[in-house]
C-alpha cells in the first residue's frame, strides 16, 4: 500500500528550510502553552550553521510567552567561528537576548564545591586541598571537576568512617584534560605548538622577553 503513495514534491531548498524553522517555532509555541519551557543549546560553537540560522530565527520571530533559550560557547582561540560570530552579530541587535560572560571559580567557590563533594564541612586538610585545586584549576570547571575525580578514582582522597581525608596531594594530570589539551594543541600550527610548549615550561607567571628569546 505504502508503495502506491504518490511521492511528496520536492520544495526548494530554501521554502524548505523556512517550513522547517516555522514548525519548530510552533512546537516550541505548543509546549509553552503547557509549561514554562526551557531549551538549552550547549557548546554552540561546535554547532553547525542550520543550528544557528535556528537560534537566529527564533530571536527574530519573537520566542513564546514563558519560554527561554539558553546558548552556551567558548570564546577563546579559534572557538568562534565565522558561523556563530555573524549569529551573535545578528542576536545583538535584539532587545530580548542578554548575554553573560562566565569568568573562572575563586577560592571560596572552590571550597563550596569541594564541601558539597565530600558532604560536610572541611577540616584544614581539605580546605588546603581545596586551595591547591584552585590554584591548579585556575579557576576552570572542567578542569577542578576532573581534578577531583582523579583524586577520589585514585584514593588520594577517601571516605573513612563517614568523613573523607586526604592520603596523597601529588596526583598526575587528569587523562580527560590532557585528552582535551592535546586536542586543542594538534589544531595549532608547529610555530604555535613550541611556543605554547616554550610558555608551559616557564611558568605561569614568566617575562614574555625571556619566553622569546627561549624560543628563538
Amino acid at each position: 500500500l505504502l508503495d502506491r503513495l504518490p511521492t511528496a514534491p520536492q520544495a526548494h531548498p530554501t521554502l524548505a528550510r523556512a517550513r522547517l524553522y516555522d514548525a519548530f517555532a510552533e512546537v516550541l509555541a505548543e509546549c509553552a502553552a503547557r509549561w514554562p519551557t526551557l531549551v538549552v543549546l550547549d557548546d554552540l560553537h561546535g554547532a553547525g550553521p542550520q543550528t544557528l540560522a535556528l537560534l537566529a530565527h527564533l530571536v527574530r520571530v519573537g520566542l513564546p510567552a514563558r519560554t527561554l533559550v539558553l546558548g552556551t560557547f567558548r570564546d577563546t582561540g579559534d572557538e568562534l567561528g565565522e558561523p556563530l560570530a555573524r549569529c551573535l552579530a545578528e542576536l545583538r541587535r535584539h532587545e530580548a537576548v542578554t548575554r553573560l560572560t562566565l569568568v573562572g571559580l575563586d577560592a571560596a567557590a572552590v571550597e563550596r564545591y569541594v564541601a558539597d563533594a565530600v558532604g560536610h564541612q572541611l577540616d584544614a586538610d581539605l580546605r588546603d586541598l581545596a586551595h591547591e585545586l584552585a590554584a591548579r584549576s585556575g579557576g576552570n570547571a572542567f578542569y577542578l571537576g576532573e581534578l577531583w575525580r582523579h583524586l577520589v578514582g585514585s584514593g588520594a582522597v577517601a571516605a573513612e568512617t563517614g568523613r573523607w581525608t586526604v592520603r596523597d596531594r601529588s596526583a598526575a594530570v587528569p587523562d580527560g584534560v590532557r585528552e582535551v589539551v592535546t586536542a586543542r594543541l594538534r589544531r595549532l600550527t608547529p610555530d604555535a605548538r613550541r611556543t605554547v610548549e616554550m610558555a608551559a615550561v616557564a611558568g605561569a607567571q614568566a617575562d614574555l622577553t625571556v619566553v622569546a628569546a627561549a624560543i628563538s
